[in-house]
């Protein structure tokens, strides 16, 4: 529904003559466009803590997008005491995409991916798992 109307609006936008529709109706349907975008963002991608059920005391909870071949996977990794989390969001609901015993991790880095990106690497005995955090490093969108 919200992609329809994003469509709608951004078809009436490029389309419609602002000097025919009014020059104030023009702008209050960019204005409409922000907020739907917005709220479809959120309503699809933003993840927070308190979604993600856990009950353990978290050490540390960051944004992120999981390193996959073909994609980045948005989510949200959260350290427990003694688990590694990454949530992802499916259809609108919740879903824990990943959870490593932390006694498992056998290497824990950062590694640049792009200019000014930055990965965290996990590597466990099986495989090896790479998460976005531009901004995490900084400590600007991380929470401990």
């Amino acid at each position: 529904m919200l992609k329809i109307l994003m469509l709608l609006l951004v078809g009436g936008i490029s389309i419609l003559n602002r000097f025919y529709i009014g020059v104030g109706f023009y702008y209050l349907m960019i204005l409409l466009l922000a907020a739907v975008a917005l709220l479809y963002w959120r309503l699809a991608f933003h993840l927070s803590v308190k979604e993600t059920g856990i009950t353990d005391p978290i050490r540390l909870t960051c944004s992120s997008s999981k390193i996959t071949e073909d994609e980045l996977v948005k989510g949200r990794i959260v350290f427990t005491e003694d688990t590694f989390h990454f949530f992802t969001k499916e259809k609108g609901r919740v879903v824990e995409d990943l959870a490593i015993p932390l006694d498992r991790i056998m290497s824990l880095s950062t590694d640049s991916i792009v200019e000014s990106k930055k990965a965290l690497v996990i590597v466990t005995g099986d495989a090896s798992y790479a998460f976005t955090l531009s901004k995490a490093i900084d400590g600007e969108s991380c929470s401990v």
